[in-house]
């Protein structure tokens, strides 16, 4: 971007600089126009004069040129950028909200709902037993797990609503205008097509993979902050666990 501005103001001052000469040019015209006494005298100055406008010409398109082509570099520095900030938003494993993401969306929720008294749920959503699935299969197809369970999550919410990768293994959904009913509806249904799934691994000599998910899910509290939610939520999933796992529990 430094680089843009310096040739659009090395440009700018070259072109400056022609104005101010042609300027001196034609106060100097006026003065010899007034004093010459025949033609051929005026002549001479008009071609004179004519060559200073030529030159003021090509040097005004050189920097209309260069202010085009800083608006071209201009135009992609700016599509790099977004794309770059976009990019620090998402997981780069699963492609779908980071933890970062998450946590910038979840307080404008919050703050949203204070606003228009509509409900607002947390869903806490963690892949049972992910560490027998690490080591009797590998690593790689932990990863392809994590991501088929990311792309069901991701295709099976309404647009307003957000999916994010919490950390490690887990993962959260924020349902904003979604009463508790209406959050363990969808959750249960999300529970039981991952409990049906079987996910392909990709690796060789290596078998399809089956696993179950526990979640936990609350409803913001008049007033309630974000960790607060959260907490509550985690809570509920905590519940699941200890309870055999494969299950939705509430906290209300």
């Amino acid at each position: 971007f430094t680089s843009v501005l310096d040739r659009t103001q090395a440009s700018m001052q070259d072109a400056s600089k022609e104005a101010g000469q042609l300027g001196t040019t034609l106060t100097v015209f006026g003065e010899k126009v007034a004093d010459a006494s025949d033609g051929a005298g005026v002549g001479s100055l008009v071609r004179d004069l004519s060559n200073e406008v030529l030159r003021m010409r090509h040097s005004l398109e050189s920097l209309s040129s260069q202010l085009e082509s800083s608006r071209g570099d201009i135009d992609k520095l700016s599509n790099e950028l977004r794309r770059a900030r976009d990019n620090s938003y998402l997981d780069p494993l699963t492609g779908i909200s980071n933890r970062r993401a998450l946590d910038e969306a979840l307080a404008e929720q919050c703050l949203l709902t204070l606003a228009s008294n509509a409900p607002l749920c947390v869903v806490m959503i963690d892949i049972d037993h992910f560490k027998r699935v690490n080591d009797r299969a590998g690593h790689l197809a932990g990863d392809r797990v994590i991501r088929s369970i990311a792309q069901q999550l991701q295709a099976s919410v309404k647009r307003q609503d957000v999916v994010a990768r919490y950390g490690g293994e887990e993962f959260m959904l924020i349902l904003p205008a979604t009463p508790l009913s209406g959050a363990l509806t969808l959750t249960e249904r999300l529970r039981t097509e991952i409990e049906r799934t079987t996910i392909t691994t990709g690796i060789p000599n290596t078998p399809s993979l089956k696993v179950t998910v526990s979640a936990g899910i609350a409803q913001q509290r008049l007033g309630e902050m974000p960790e607060s939610l959260t907490g509550r939520a985690d809570k509920a999933l905590y519940v699941s666990k200890q309870s055999g796992r494969n299950r939705v529990s509430l906290d209300q």
